[in-house]
């Protein structure tokens, strides 16, 4: 699924400078891929599904999956399609800004691009999926902080990337997880950054790799959408696709915005997987 909107350039402009926001979810991870087999059999059954099966399902992903996952096979290649298409295309403009997630499978997306136009990536401490990296703890809760990189770790397996906004020691994230609620807050808070007149008047292009749940919530900021956030339960697994309304952003996909100063948003595309050849089928 792609949504397509009226290109902005049709639309007036009265000489507001802008910038171009590409919003880009990482390829597949390992964890997706898990997520696949285990609630894929609830997620067939539908309603039929007890009670016992899906808390089965929810106990063994939480006990099975990675705190920070790498890429499957399939997400890195999903993520040097990617780079392949835009570097074809000169999609990256010159002067572009590039931010990424610190979580692992962030990085190894960006890193074909990166690679093939000598980008530098700022990685962002703000920027990240909620819950953040999370562990199973005693009684299915979820609670952490779980295992990650540190700046250190980063700078050394990713050279292109600019880690000065990570802590100077230790792993990027030291929290425990962390609930909706919160998570809106701190991406409300990025969008907040996005829509400043500093970055704005910078003009040119910005781009963000980070994930799924960061970019519906980030969209829903930037677009005055108001959602459901609540406290929800560390012991139940969160469905996004239970809202009333879900931004979704398959793996790998793309959302196009334009920025205007005033604090105007202009969404061109969103979920776009061009890259990937026709007739793909994804897990999401």
């Amino acid at each position: 699924f792609v949504l397509r909107l009226p290109h902005p350039q049709a639309m007036p402009n009265t000489g507001q400078v802008e910038v171009e926001l590409l919003l880009i979810r990482h390829g597949e991870s390992e964890n997706n891929v898990l997520m696949h087999e285990v609630m894929g059999p609830i997620k067939a059954k539908g309603s039929d599904a007890s009670a016992e099966e899906k808390k089965e399902a929810e106990e063994r992903w939480l006990a099975s999956r990675y705190d920070d996952p790498p890429l499957s096979a399939v997400g890195s290649t999903e993520a040097q399609q990617l780079a392949t298409q835009w570097v074809a295309q000169g999609r990256v403009k010159p002067g572009a800004r590039v931010f990424c997630s610190p979580f692992l499978r962030t990085l190894q997306t960006v890193k074909p691009l990166a690679e093939q136009l000598g980008l530098t990536v700022v990685v962002h401490p703000d920027i990240f999926e909620t819950g953040g990296v999370y562990t199973r703890e005693a009684g299915g809760v979820r609670g952490g902080p779980g295992k990650c990189m540190s700046a250190e770790e980063i700078k050394a397996q990713f050279p292109f990337c600019d880690v000065h906004m990570l802590p100077a020691s230790g792993q990027w994230y030291t929290k425990t997880w962390e609930n909706d609620r919160t998570a809106s807050g701190r991406i409300g808070a990025v969008a907040k950054w996005l829509l400043e007149a500093e970055q704005v008047e910078k003009g040119g292009q910005m781009i963000i790799v980070c994930h799924a749940h960061f970019i519906d919530f980030l969209l829903k900021h930037l677009m005055g959408i108001p959602d459901e956030t609540v406290d929800d339960d560390p012991t139940v697994m969160v469905n996004i696709m239970d809202r009333k309304w879900v931004l979704h952003s398959p793996n790998s996909g793309v959302a196009s915005l334009i920025l205007r100063s005033g604090g105007k948003v202009v969404l061109k595309s969103f979920g776009d997987v061009s890259h990937l050849g026709p007739g793909v089928q994804q897990r999401m």
